[in-house]
């Protein structure tokens, strides 16, 4: 991400990255203090000074208020290299796409499952800042483009994630799993 925030700022020099970090905002303004996650947030701080985007990159630590962050924005980014834990789907990227947010992806997890290139968002291969900043700088350029991959990641959610639809999935695979179970 920041690899590819330092190429979208030679087109766009005033760009801003509001970076939500999982974690304490503690944490990486003064990474010395904690053991956890120190490594990673050196190597994103030093990258940041390198590369002259110390007013270009505002870190956000845990908020309560990620909705207002993410509408803020005109893209919203999840450059992943992987996907752990129990959701496939991270809760931002539907939150994003629920609110009608224009998504640029990595191919993890399941987010190829619901993110389409040229649908409803953008889909890149995981660790390429190039990708990145070129489907960013392409998206922030055709605001048009941009507002209808947002309106049909909306669309997506309306039509695959609401809560009837989800419970009605549910219900289904309980039934199935209850047939099967019934059959041994």
């Amino acid at each position: 991400l920041i690899d590819a925030l330092k190429i979208i700022k030679q087109k766009y020099s005033d760009v801003r990255l509001l970076m939500v970090i999982n974690m304490p905002i503690e944490r990486f303004h003064d990474p010395e203090r904690y053991e956890i996650d120190m490594e990673l947030i050196i190597d994103v701080k030093t990258k940041i000074k390198e590369y002259g985007l110390d007013d270009n990159v505002i870190p956000i630590g845990i908020t309560n208020n990620l909705e207002e962050i993410i509408a803020a924005g005109d893209l919203f980014l999840i450059p992943f290299l992987e996907i752990t834990g129990v959701a496939d789907y991270p809760l931002s990227l539907l939150e994003a796409m629920a609110i009608g947010k224009t998504i640029i992806a990595t191919k993890v997890g399941g987010i190829p499952e619901i993110l389409i290139t040229g649908t409803n968002g953008v889909l890149i291969e995981p660790n390429d800042a190039i990708a990145l900043a070129e489907s960013s700088i392409n998206l922030l350029e055709s605001k048009e483009k941009a507002k209808r991959l947002g309106e049909n990641a909306s669309t997506t959610i309306s039509e695959n994630f609401r809560g009837d639809i989800v419970l009605k999935q549910l219900e289904e695979i309980y039934k199935e799993v209850t047939v099967n179970d019934s059959n041994y």
